[in-house]
């Protein structure tokens, strides 16, 4: 089995899909290939940028690519941010449905966005990265259930 990839679509314009594969990334460190696309690109959020730079001084913070579907083919996995499918223009993928905040300066609620995005990241990294048979499901360091 090669190393597991994802890729975060974004349907916002704030870089919630680049939120979702920084949290991820941090998760799975080198262990996981983690992309980010949006549909529309744009900047990511002032709002944004300031919560990744509480995760770490220096985040990686990519600049939105715009939706290429040849990439997303060679993915294990498709998962839609910023409040699910808008148009016929978003692939098919499994839906993280949390909408973007109302007010994407309020930092507030994009922390929450964060924390809730972080939880959905280390069931992911999971989800990936543990070999279902060889898990005894209580957290030990061969499950990695304690990442």
């Amino acid at each position: 089995m090669g190393t597991p990839s994802v890729c975060f679509v974004g349907t916002d314009r704030l870089g919630l899909a680049q939120l979702a594969a920084a949290l991820t990334r941090r998760r799975g460190r080198s262990d996981i290939l983690v992309q980010a696309m949006n549909v529309v690109p744009d900047d990511v959020a002032p709002a944004v940028r300031d919560v990744l730079a509480e995760l770490s001084p220096r985040p990686y913070v990519s600049a939105p690519r715009p939706l290429d579907p040849a990439r997303l083919d060679r993915v294990d996995r498709v998962i839609i941010v910023g409040g699910g499918a808008t148009s016929g223009s978003v692939p098919p993928g499994e839906d993280w449905p949390e909408p973007p905040p109302v007010d994407p300066a309020d930092i507030a609620a994009v922390r929450a966005l964060r924390d809730r995005f972080d939880r959905r990241a280390a069931d992911l990294v999971d989800e990936l990265l543990i070999d279902p048979d060889q898990c005894c499901g209580e957290g030990c360091a061969t499950c990695v259930l304690d990442r």
